[in-house]
């Protein structure tokens, strides 16, 4: 299944609606019943990772590089990863106008800053499970 990041409205309101939508076609090929609780997990760190490459402030050359960093490490997604995506500046001209929780301005999308945050805030075993079972869904759609 090919994925079109380029149809989520970037600079809109209807982005996250837009990244959830792609991301819960990928997960529904690995999981048809929605009340699974990975289900959510898959769905939430797909459209993060989908919207921070979409907002991500690299060329080409470096968003291939970036895909394949991200199929490579730890088969997929490490802590690193989401580190390096949770303090990439997806708007470092300030346009959007995005706010945190706190109403402060913010240069990373703001679903994938809380998005990411609740992740690493799992215990490892926890979020070694989330890894897994995202990219089972990846799998799945190949």
């Amino acid at each position: 299944m090919a994925l079109d990041l380029a149809s989520i409205r970037l600079g809109t309101p209807d982005d996250v609606g837009d990244a959830m939508r792609l991301s819960k076609k990928l997960v529904s090929l690995r999981w048809h019943t929605p009340d699974e609780y990975w289900f959510g997990c898959c769905e939430h760190l797909l459209a993060a990772t989908m919207l921070h490459l979409a907002y991500a402030p690299i060329s080409v050359d470096d968003l291939v590089h970036e895909v394949a960093g991200v199929s490579l490490r730890h088969d997929g997604y490490d802590d690193g990863i989401l580190v390096e995506m949770l303090e990439t500046k997806h708007d470092p001209e300030g346009k959007y106008g995005w706010r945190d929780s706190g109403q402060n301005l913010v240069q990373t999308h703001p679903f994938v800053a809380e998005t990411l945050r609740e992740i690493l805030d799992r215990p490892s075993k926890q979020r070694a499970s989330i890894f897994s079972a995202t990219r089972s869904c990846i799998s799945a759609s190949a």
